[in-house]
């Protein structure tokens, strides 16, 4: 089973709490079961360098998210026997706090960068594992452009809320708009 797990945060990288500490831990546990589990987080500037300096360019591309085309670049780096893949856009991620500011919209371009990324690493999971608000468009964006791209057809997403006060309520239209949606 391949699994790709899609989160705003993972330990030891960056964590604020929970969410952080979960998806730090368990795909080093399902690793050990023999899974093919692979991580996405946002290269946020606020990682420490001692990690930043580690990390590996895989490649870049421009995608379009509502009314302009953002960079998507991606580094990688393997820890504790499981792959990470760093979304890098320093219009999103370049600050010192990773919740504030944009949040709707810097997670959004996340979600769909995470499934722009796929072909670049060669990596098409049998489950998309979605964590908490910041991923939850994954599973519409998947249904609504990428079902039936080849490769993508197969893909499953699950979604998990670890903190239920923390929801990323917005607008419809506004989200619809951003994102490409009819």
């Amino acid at each position: 089973m391949k699994i790709l797990m899609v989160a705003s945060e993972a330990a030891p990288f960056i964590k604020t709490g929970g969410l952080g500490d979960v998806v730090g831990s368990l795909p080093k546990e399902l690793t050990k079961l023999g899974v093919d589990v692979r991580v996405v987080i946002p290269k946020y500037q606020a990682i420490p360098l001692e990690y930043r300096e580690k990390m590996k360019y895989i490649g870049h591309k421009y995608i379009p998210l509502g009314w302009r085309n953002q960079y998507l670049g991606i580094q990688t780096l393997k820890y504790d026997g499981v792959t990470f893949y760093f979304i890098d856009n320093e219009y999103y991620f370049n600050g010192d706090y990773i919740y504030g500011d944009y949040d709707m919209e810097k997670f959004a371009f996340l979600s769909k960068a995470t499934l722009e990324m796929l072909p670049m690493i060669d990596f098409y999971p049998d489950v998309i594992h979605c964590h908490d608000w910041q991923t939850a468009v994954i599973p519409v964006l998947w249904e609504a452009i990428y079902r039936n791209i080849k490769g993508y057809e197969k893909i499953k997403t699950t979604f998990t809320i670890h903190n239920l006060k923390f929801q990323g309520v917005h607008n419809k239209e506004f989200v619809n708009s951003l994102l490409g949606i009819p």
